[in-house]
């Protein structure tokens, strides 16, 4: 190995303390983040609160043509799958398919699966995450926000109640007309398990923001780590390598412009803020025995559609009440084929 000076280890010691610093608040899960935020000096995350939630969601501009619109375009949030679990440090990682590539994990998968190890597969399922830009609708003179959430338990209940309440013409994510969307986190615990359901969604007219404020707002679909397929497939495969993995190429960066303050007028409020508690990865229900899309528990898993976004515990659940529901019709099916033994009579 070849000496580094005393001036190289005190600038990868200087280079070491501002990423993690960057990525402080990105780390609930596993070692590695799935955001890369060395660019930014200050980076905060919305995390819900027991009872009342009021956010205001901050669209951002395209830049990346796997995304469901062309560069330039605007959208409020990108769609993330993750793995989890990923190697020596289960790590969370995200996975290529996100962004259209082939991934190593989901291709072990599919063997897993071709060769009857449905166990194996769930343990490889990957999850589905958004991730948006908001603004805490208490504290409109904070700064932009990065929300992760379930789009199981967030995003589809948030869409669905809209679709009931809302006419076809009313935007939600327009920073002048959107608006403001109320919800309640109601604290759920499975087994050892805390996490928080988010139900009662309401949307308030609000103050509009300047269209400008698009330009605030961070570049999420830039921002994801999305390593390369030889490197995922050896941190998957426990292969060693360099210590610092191989991501997907990035366009070179146009130049630097100066970043405008992320601050805003706010309405005044007298309530303090209470303390933010994360939001866990698990996502199960309080009913272990009840398909979160209505259709029947372990008889239609991985049936219909909806099994596709089924969170992890609730899929694997259902799975293994499926398997144990389909050994019991194979023994009873068994039984009717064995002949019937009794006593011979004599002739």
């Amino acid at each position: 190995m070849k000496r580094k000076s005393l001036k190289e280890r005190k600038e990868a010691l200087k280079k070491r303390q501002k990423e993690e610093t960057a990525n402080r608040n990105n780390k609930n899960q596993g070692f590695k983040p799935i955001l890369d935020l060395s660019g930014y000096d200050e980076v905060e995350f919305f995390k819900p609160v027991k009872g009342d939630n009021r956010l205001d969601f901050i669209p951002f501009t395209i830049t990346k043509d796997w995304m469901p619109y062309e560069p330039g375009f605007d959208d409020y949030k990108v769609d993330v799958w993750v793995h989890r679990n990923v190697g020596p440090n289960n790590d969370r990682v995200i996975c290529p398919k996100t962004i259209g590539k082939a991934c190593p994990i989901c291709e072990e998968r599919k063997n897993m699966r071709d060769q009857g190890d449905d166990d194996g597969a769930k343990e490889l399922r990957p999850s589905l995450k958004c991730l948006y830009n908001v603004i805490n609708a208490d504290d409109r003179d904070g700064p932009i926000l990065i929300f992760e959430a379930s789009q199981f338990l967030f995003e589809k209940e948030m869409l669905d109640e809209a679709y009931s309440v809302l006419e076809d013409d009313v935007s939600i994510f327009d920073p002048e007309t959107g608006l403001t969307v109320k919800f309640r986190a109601t604290p759920e615990k499975w087994g050892k398990a805390d996490y928080f359901k988010f139900k009662s969604f309401k949307f308030e007219e609000r103050e509009p923001y300047d269209d400008s404020i698009i330009e605030e707002a961070y570049p999420l679909d830039s921002l994801l780590v999305v390593m390369d397929y030889e490197s995922l497939s050896n941190l998957f495969y426990g292969i060693p390598e360099s210590p610092e993995p191989t991501l997907l190429p990035k366009p070179e960066p146009e130049p630097e412009k100066e970043k405008p303050a992320r601050r805003r007028r706010t309405r005044p409020t007298s309530e303090p803020k209470p303390e933010p508690k994360p939001e866990p990865e698990s996502e199960p229900m309080a009913n272990e025995n009840q398909c979160p899309s209505g259709y029947e528990w372990g008889v239609d898993c991985n049936e219909k559609n909806e099994c596709q976004d089924c969170p992890d515990d609730i899929f694997t659940r259902c799975a293994d009440e499926q398997d144990r529901i389909k050994k019991a019709e194979k023994e009873k099916a068994k039984e009717k084929e064995s002949p019937r033994r009794g006593r011979r009579r004599r002739v």
